[in-house]
């Protein structure tokens, strides 16, 4: 059962505390008030079109980045030409955009949250949302670690073979959840504010409501990451992501304006909430905001992305690397192509902010405007989007097809044991 994991919830007061039931993870708050380009749609085929757009969309940055990270702006301008890299590397061996461990730990943190929300409706117990992640992280863990013999298994991805490729695992990543200790907000693991926090939580924007998504994902980023940029990032991250996802009618923001307008108000709102959920990491909070804006303002000048983007840092770090993909995001809010490569063509960690760019995009325009390419030579994306569409069923399953054997079969395999 999963009292034995090696787990203790953190116990964190940080978050609302509001539900999380199973069935409804999707929001279904009535205070918002819509306009002609801000809409909360709750259309069943909408919302899978934005799940499966958020998670391929951070796929495909990933897999678009992972060549030319480490690489300096010359190098890869050198190799791949003046423009930079401007679709997969099919070079590599396998003919396929590789993905990176960015896109390993999202579908882990996916899944979860999916054996979360099968878990407490099986069993009518709650624990806190970032238990069962830590479960799912230390499953991901064994990939890139055989001989870690204490992962639970608790989802079908400990199966997948494709997982258990070596993809420049991060380091801080690696060495906390080999301690054996679970990081939290509360009880800080280490001083890393790396992105391997932020770059990993998107899926939690899209599974939680708007009131609990910072929470869960700071609370998921923390696990491995204990500075506070680590988790605030991946807070703002989950808040977008969320706001993109269920606010955002693709009908009516079909122009660049008023689809620029929309992520731009998003922005603005990072702000007041970053401090409200943050109030003891006033500094931490003023410099996350203070690139965020900065990436706003960059986004509507008339310079290059090559002059643009060094401003706001190389994106090892969890608040440079949002910072980069917003700057992304907004910039080419109207064009998935553009927005990818301008967020990877940049000395510095380049998979992470093409993830975190094609996350936020994806999210906001939908899995119908990424071109086909994206996903035809993309590693291992059946399983992405197997797992984002699983994602969005969850919303709304009965406990009956939580306890359907085909389900359990993928995010139940705790009875195994």
């Amino acid at each position: 059962m999963i009292d034995s994991m090696k787990c203790q919830s953190s116990g964190s007061d940080l978050r609302s505390g509001s539900g999380r039931n199973p069935g409804s993870c999707l929001r279904s708050d009535s205070n918002l008030t819509p306009d002609e380009a801000l809409r909360p749609s709750f259309d069943p085929d909408l919302l899978l079109d934005k799940y499966r757009g958020c998670l391929l969309g951070g796929a495909a940055g990933d897999a678009l980045g992972n060549p030319v990270e480490f690489k300096s702006d010359r190098e890869i301008r050198a190799i791949y030409g003046p423009e930079g890299i401007q679709d997969y590397d099919l070079t590599r061996g396998d003919g396929l955009g590789r993905i990176t461990d960015d896109t390993q730990m999202t579908l882990a943190t996916a899944a979860g949250i999916l054996f979360g929300f099968t878990y407490e409706s099986l069993t009518n117990r709650c624990e806190d949302p970032e238990f069962y992640i830590y479960q799912a992280y230390l499953d991901w863990y064994q990939t890139q670690n055989p001989s870690f013999d204490e992962a639970p298994h608790i989802t079908h991805l400990c199966h997948e073979q494709g997982l258990y490729a070596l993809r420049g695992p991060g380091t801080t990543c690696l060495t906390a959840l080999a301690s054996g200790e679970m990081g939290s907000t509360m009880e800080l693991i280490n001083n890393s504010k790396g992105c391997g926090g932020v770059m990993r939580v998107a899926p939690v924007g899209l599974a939680y409501h708007l009131e609990d998504a910072p929470y869960v994902a700071a609370e998921a980023a923390a696990i491995t990451h204990g500075h506070p940029l680590g988790f605030i990032s991946a807070a703002a991250l989950a808040y977008l992501v969320n706001r993109c996802a269920f606010e955002v009618d693709p009908l009516a923001t079909e122009d660049l304006h008023s689809r620029r307008q929309v992520l731009s108000r998003f922005l603005a709102d990072v702000a007041p909430m970053l401090a409200d959920c943050f109030p003891d990491f006033p500094e931490d909070v003023e410099r996350q905001v203070g690139l965020l804006v900065q990436a706003r303002k960059l986004a509507e000048n008339t310079l290059s992305d090559d002059v643009n983007i060094p401003v706001l840092g190389e994106g090892w770090v969890g608040e440079e690397a949002l910072a980069i993909a917003v700057y992304a995001a907004l910039r080419y809010c109207d064009d998935f192509d553009a927005c990818l490569r301008a967020a990877v063509n940049h000395s510095g960690d380049s998979d992470s902010t093409g993830a975190i760019a094609g996350n936020i995009l994806g999210a906001l325009m939908g899995y119908g405007a990424i071109a086909p390419r994206w996903t035809e030579n993309l590693e291992l994306a059946d399983l992405v989007d197997q797992i984002a569409c699983d994602l969005h069923r969850a919303g709304h399953m009965t406990s009956q097809e939580f306890a359907e054997a085909s389900w359990k079969e993928k995010y139940y395999l705790i009875e195994e044991q």
